[in-house]
């Protein structure tokens, strides 16, 4: 499987949702809050989907706002959405980030697909764009830290515990401003309006090359996640400054 496969068919169902991620309850009201005590004035969203974060801040904001991402869906939903407001690029946002050192007041990925589906990965990158002094926001899947993931040692690799991904934040020295997580409840929800619209996808579209597939890693997926049980995953969100 390679990458853009991957993220291709991670997208699928990201156009029927608002936000590409379950989000803590009373999220993002507590982003914008905390942004206000030093407005960015250059926002890039790494992963936009269908641009809820952008949308959301120019509404209330006025700066330079950019939504990138790779899936022509999603930009089309999200240059509709937004009624004229921010800019829309649909690109592949790790080679944006690369190429935009230094570039934004606030660096926003709420996932982890768009920069290559790791979190070690993205950090890095949301690093590299955001200016020193200034702010990022990341949201990343987290496991469960009592949950017996050994059988799993390359699914262990892709999904840290809220330690492992919070030291890591750490490491470069980023300080959490905002932090909340997600409960189990909030991410079975998501999950389930996701695979619904990509099953969808797959009923309008059985003749593309990647349908069958898509098909088994849809199947596979659900069976893994009932075989971990409905507590196994969370969704974690840290405002920071850099």
């Amino acid at each position: 499987m390679i990458v853009a496969e991957s993220i291709a068919f991670e997208s699928l169902g990201h156009t029927d949702l608002e936000w590409c991620a379950p989000l803590p309850k009373g999220q993002p009201d507590a982003w914008f809050a905390a942004l206000e005590t030093r407005p960015p004035r250059t926002v890039v969203d790494l992963g936009c989907g269908t641009g809820a974060f952008v949308r959301t801040w120019s509404a209330c904001n006025r700066g330079w706002t950019i939504g990138i991402d790779h899936s022509p869906r999603c930009i089309e939903v999200a240059r509709a959405r937004s009624g004229g407001v921010g800019h829309w690029l649909c690109e592949d946002a790790a080679s944006w980030a690369i190429n935009h050192r230094n570039s934004a007041d606030l660096t926003v990925c709420i996932g982890v697909e768009d920069l290559g589906g790791d979190w070690r990965s993205m950090l890095s990158l949301v690093d590299h764009t955001t200016r020193r002094g200034k702010w990022a926001l990341v949201g990343v899947t987290v496991r469960d830290q009592n949950q017996a993931w050994d059988f799993l040692p390359d699914l262990t690799r892709l999904i840290p515990t809220e330690n492992e991904l919070m030291r890591d934040i750490r490491h470069f020295g980023w300080r959490p401003v905002v932090e909340d997580t997600a409960d189990a409840r909030a991410w079975q929800s998501f999950d389930r309006v996701w695979r619904q619209s990509i099953a969808t996808w797959l009923r309008s579209h059985p003749e593309h090359p990647n349908a069958a597939q898509f098909t088994e890693r849809l199947h596979h997926g659900r069976e893994l996640f009932d075989a971990l049980g409905p507590h196994a995953l969370r969704f974690k969100t840290v405002l920071a400054r850099v």
